[in-house]
């Protein structure tokens, strides 16, 4: 795991930028120039510490590297390369001197490159599947710039807003695949590759991996096929989660730890794990309240008897490094379980440099509520008569108090419903309110993603589940997880996101799914296998914070200090008096939506005050 930048026809300070993506590679930062392109690398060194020094050169290639691929040793074997040291990045280099771009789709794992080829002189930035390494490019004029992070990417060229795009961020929460909060500068999209001709500057994005091409590929339907038997679906996925988990152990010269929660993903994880590893290290946070669920994941622990580590969080200076939390990310963000995950890697960093987590289990098997009512309906495609009877009922329905029951389901249901189109999906997945905006607009890409979608003959929930894969998972979910552990230089990795799960799961029929009510079904029956019994049936919950209790405690002031400043850069965007009586309270919208929206105002205020200038 590292940090990675470079430029074209632009000689930066080495000193300025290693040292602005030194949290990503404590272990050594290193920098090169090869006719125009500047190439830099910060290394946290897990393969091979004397062999895998970036950049890395073999003939007419080199590279900067950000990752890890786990297959890296056999692709040695299956296409007979020879490699002098024991680096998976040596691998690279070694596979797309055989067969170019091609190469990319027989990688498993997770990873962000820059690869030039000093003959050709062509750039290659690639991208992982699923998108668990970020990478962001800035092009303009006669020069480029790219770079793991967007705070490196300010340090190379000074970056500007583009109120536009966070006009529609505003809207929906979501920076969608190559957009970003700048001017010039987008993200390269998962499971893609820009290709760059260091010479004109003129560059093409190609996808070298699309969600759900395997099933496709197979001539089957993902919603319509005859399902496989439930045991034979089980079994595929513990024999392929059993092999991501062992390749992801395995591939480290250092120890590898585990986050456990109290939840049936990270339990499995643990689980398999400790049949490959004796003591395993297990970590979970300890919250005061409604949060704690150290008592579950306690049995898991004791179950396999990890070397288990409960890390107390009580937030108590949170006021004082809420804005350093904030400005990691380089950009707005929605998700207040980023707070928690810095937390948590900062803790964790102190017994290991590496970490399983559940990442991705949700979005590939059904673990969200949310997909409970796209299961069972079609409600992807919406109709405005249904929109009008969903109104017409809300009015006379008070809002549940909690999030729970089945008035709530309903309340929530009819909520749904009252959404039309790709506003439908947004009120899915973000739970904010738009009614103050002046305008609210979403990037036409989303409008176009979302549309096509609709003209599948896929069912509601492969819908929303391949709407989620490329907008909340590639977009907000694994960039929070990459920025929050690597902000304390510390590895993260997801076995539910290797390439044979990631091909496996559009092939999975919807039931195995969503179940009538239950999420997650496959998996919950697996983890019948390895888990305690209380564990098999607990509810979605994942990082929840006291957010309420923050924005109305320790963190009003600073909340009040920004948001009711009639200079406020978010004011702008909204209608004369929202903010203030959002935060008075006196804003009629529901109690979550109000919590959500003041977050996501606060976010981008904290980030406005660094880069509007």
């Amino acid at each position: 795991m590292c940090g990675i930048a470079g430029t074209i026809n632009q000689s930066s300070s080495a000193a300025d930028v290693l040292r602005s993506m030194q949290h990503r590679g404590p272990d050594d930062q290193t920098s090169t120039v090869i006719q125009n392109v500047q190439l830099f690398h910060a290394r946290l060194a897990i393969i091979d510490a004397v062999g895998g020094k970036q950049p890395m050169r073999r003939d007419n290639l080199i590279v900067t590297y950000n990752g890890e691929i786990y297959n890296h040793l056999e692709l040695r074997s299956r296409f007979n390369l020879l490699c002098d040291t024991h680096s998976d990045t040596e691998t690279l280099l070694a596979l797309f001197a055989k067969m170019g771009t091609s190469c990319f789709e027989h990688l498993d794992g997770m990873f962000a490159f820059a690869l030039f080829d000093e003959k050709n002189k062509q750039l290659y930035l690639v991208r992982d599947r699923a998108g668990e390494k970020p990478l962001y490019i800035k092009k303009r004029l006669n020069t480029l710039q790219f770079a793991s992070e967007l705070n490196t990417l300010n340090v190379l060229d000074r970056l500007e807003i583009d109120d536009t795009a966070v006009n529609s961020f505003l809207s929906s929460g979501i920076f969608f695949q190559q957009r970003t909060a700048y001017h010039d500068v987008f993200e390269c999209p998962a499971g893609s590759f820009v290709q760059i001709d260091s010479q004109s500057l003129q560059y093409s994005v190609k996808r070298w991996f699309k969600f759900g091409a395997a099933a496709q590929q197979q001539s089957l339907s993902i919603a319509n096929k005859s399902p496989e038997s439930l045991s034979s679906t089980i079994d595929a996925i513990d024999t392929l989660l059993h092999e991501s988990v062992k390749d992801r152990l395995l591939s480290s010269d250092v120890e590898v730890g585990a986050f456990l929660s109290g939840g049936i993903d990270s339990g499995l994880i643990t689980a398999i794990a400790s049949e490959y590893t004796e003591k395993l290290k297990t970590f979970t946070v300890s919250f005061d309240g409604q949060f704690d669920e150290s008592a579950l994941a306690d049995q898991v622990a004791k179950k396999y008897q990890t070397q288990h580590h409960v890390l107390k969080v009580d937030y108590a200076d949170l006021d004082q490094n809420i804005e350093r939390i904030l400005l990691n990310y380089g950009e707005p963000i929605c998700d207040d379980s980023v707070i928690p995950t810095w937390y948590v890697s900062k803790a964790a960093h102190e017994h290991v440099s590496v970490v399983l987590t559940g990442d991705g289990a949700d979005e590939l098997f059904g673990g969200y509520r949310r997909y409970v009512p796209y299961a069972n309906f079609q409600l992807f495609n919406s109709t405005p008569a249904s929109s009008m009877a969903a109104s017409l009922m809300l009015q006379f329905m008070p809002q549940p108090r909690n999030k729970m029951g089945n008035y709530s389901y309903a309340y929530r249901f009819l909520s749904l419903l009252k959404n039309n189109g790709l506003d439908r999906y947004i009120a899915t997945t973000t739970n904010l309110d738009t009614s103050g905006l002046l305008l609210k607009q979403h990037d036409q890409p989303m409008v176009l993603a979302y549309d096509e979608l609709t003209k599948n003959c896929e069912s509601s929930l492969s819908n929303l589940m391949q709407m989620d894969f490329h907008t909340l998972l590639a977009g907000a979910l694994l960039p929070k997880m990459d920025i929050g552990t690597m902000a304390h230089s510390l590895e993260g990795r997801s076995p539910f996101l290797s390439a044979k799960l990631l091909d496996l799961s559009p092939m999975i029929a919807n039931q195995f799914k969503i179940n009538g009510r239950v999420t997650k079904y496959a998996l919950r029956q697996l983890s019948q296998k390895y888990l305690p019994k209380e564990l098999q049936n607990a509810p979605k919950r994942g990082f929840e914070t006291p957010l309420n209790a923050w924005l109305t405690g320790k963190l009003k002031p600073l909340l009040n200090d920004l948001l009711a400043n009639p200079n406020a850069y978010v004011r702008q965007f909204y209608k004369a008096n929202y903010i203030d009586a959002l935060l008075a309270n006196k804003q009629v919208v529901s109690g979550l939506q109000r919590d959500r929206t003041l977050w996501m105002l606060f976010c981008v205020e904290v980030w406005s005050k660094k880069y509007v200038h």
